[in-house]
């Protein structure tokens, strides 16, 4: 919020110096009372001239009060007007970040659904692979990672899925997706070192391929073989 220029702190040394004025003219008409009194010559003019000075700088003291007074009330009411404009700025600045939050969920669901949709023909996928297994071939077991950290080739990719979020999520401890985990331990910390899980789930796919292909050439031998010794 601008800091504003108070009034009244801008009249407040006029004000103090009517005053100290006022204290001192009295100091002055008490004495010349007292000469006066005492019959000293030309004490009584100098007590009326210091009564006229007195009574105008009564005056001034008194429209100097009533001017502070007022710069008060205006300081206030200024101060209260630039507080109210800064929270409708705050207020807008708050709703904007708020409704662009909206729209970032809706995003986020939007693309839930995508990812959801796109599970499912994963999963259809996977079960037509298992279907269509070559006659005489063996679906390989296939684990993903290093060590199998990733999970099984076929099945629900959780752990592959949990470690390409936190992969996605770099360093960041905040915005960070709530399933992220990292592959192991030596990985917590060193989140750009793990190898992204599209190009380790298309590796793993090839191997698969090859073994498939390894069989049907295993099995495509024997059946020659056999084929040659019946005849």
């Amino acid at each position: 919020m601008q800091q504003l220029t108070s009034r009244a702190a801008g009249l407040k040394p006029k004000l103090e110096l009517a005053r100290a004025s006022c204290v001192a003219i009295d100091g002055e008409i008490a004495q010349a009372a007292l000469e006066a009194s005492e019959g000293i010559k030309g004490a009584d003019k100098r007590l009326a001239d210091l009564r006229l000075k007195s009574a105008a700088a009564e005056r001034d003291a008194a429209d100097f009060e009533r001017a502070h007074a007022l710069a008060v009330r205006l300081d206030a009411k200024a101060q209260a007007e630039a507080k109210t404009a800064a929270r409708a700025a705050q207020l807008a600045e708050f709703t904007g970040h708020a409704r662009a939050r909206d729209q970032v969920v809706v995003e986020i669901c939007g693309a839930l659904a995508s990812i959801n949709d796109l599970y499912g023909r994963y999963f259809d996928l996977t079960a037509s692979m298992a279907r269509t297994v070559p006659a005489g071939a063996t679906l390989p077991v296939m684990a993903m990672g290093a060590n199998g950290c990733l999970g099984s080739a076929y099945g629900n990719l959780e752990q592959m899925i949990a470690a390409e979020a936190f992969r996605l999520s770099g360093t960041s401890k905040t915005a960070r997706l709530p399933f992220a985990k990292a592959p192991g331990m030596a990985l917590l910390h060193n989140a750009p070192a793990i190898a992204p899980a599209a190009e380790t789930f298309r590796a793993t796919t090839a191997a698969i391929i090859s073994r498939i292909e390894e069989h049907v050439a295993a099995v495509d031998a024997a059946d020659s073989r056999k084929a040659e010794e019946a005849a």
